[in-house]
């Protein structure tokens, strides 16, 4: 059979169970085969999906698409692939939607259309912020529920800095608040944007309050502080092993941070401005 022929179940089982026992698989003209078949047998519907969303091939295109089914099928050592090759039905339909479901986790909720109603208060949102003079200081600019978050964001995390650092930090979490990641493969340009925002932060300060706020790789969810208050509003950095390691090495970090600041010429740290 030849490689550019569709794959019957068979193969695509075939293919998924020997993807399952080791990502080497890919490498060979099997494997190569297995990843033309995601382009042409897979990528195209969830194209057509995110081209109905709204997305322009500028944001997603199809090696985007083959990219996010190769890290997902081998991930957690290849149980997506090993439940695709067990799938009741045609394998392919079983990747087709678990692909359209981890592409959506990385457009992000720009690509869902708006109902009426979330339209209207966005009308007024802009209204307010022709407004307002107070710009990322104004608490009205963040509905209620996240200004809690950003609040308790600010306790966990102002003890650490100089006094002089705190309001731009309470700025910046706003910031990172009305600016959640749209797409895991641009955060390096989301955080560029946050430094640019926030010429009066250092700009290593700036990416780790980001990392903080958003989350880091591969576990963004997980490890997004932000993200564990606004879950649970009775949430206490205490409370998680993990965001405690989280918040102890971001107080290491910034004291690493200000005692360089101290220990070489003032030229040459004006940019960390502890």
């Amino acid at each position: 059979m030849s490689e550019a022929q569709m794959f019957d179940e068979v193969r695509q089982r075939r293919a998924l169970r020997l993807l399952e026992r080791s990502p080497n698989f890919l490498r060979t003209s099997e494997g190569l085969a297995f990843i033309a078949q995601l382009r042409s047998a897979v990528a195209p519907g969830v194209l057509s999906t995110a081209r109905r969303a709204g997305l322009s091939a500028s944001w997603l295109d199809v090696n985007d698409v083959v990219h996010t089914a190769l890290v997902e099928l081998t991930r957690d050592r290849g149980r997506a692939a090993r439940y695709a090759a067990a799938s009741v039905g045609e394998p392919w339909a079983y990747v087709s939607r678990c692909l359209t479901g981890w592409m959506r986790d990385q457009w992000g909720t720009r690509a869902e259309p708006l109902q009426e109603e979330t339209l209207i208060a966005l009308r007024d949102e802009r209204t307010h912020h022709a407004a307002c003079d107070g710009g990322l200081d104004c608490g009205a600019c963040v509905p209620p529920p996240m200004e809690a978050v950003i609040e308790r964001m600010f306790l966990a995390l102002a003890p650490a800095l100089p006094t002089e650092l705190r309001p731009p930090l309470k700025s910046l979490l706003r910031w990172c608040a009305l600016n959640p990641p749209q797409r895991r493969s641009y955060e390096h340009a989301d955080r560029a944007a946050a430094v640019t925002a926030f010429p009066m932060l250092p700009s290593q300060l700036v990416v780790l309050i980001t990392q903080l706020s958003w989350g880091t790789r591969p576990r963004n969810a997980e490890t997004s502080l932000m993200g564990a208050f606004l879950s649970d509003p009775t949430f206490r950095v205490s409370d998680s092993p993990l965001h405690t390691q989280s918040v102890l090495r971001w107080t290491a970090q910034v004291r690493g941070l200000c005692h360089a600041s101290e220990r070489l010429p003032a030229a040459a740290t004006a940019h960390l401005r502890c």
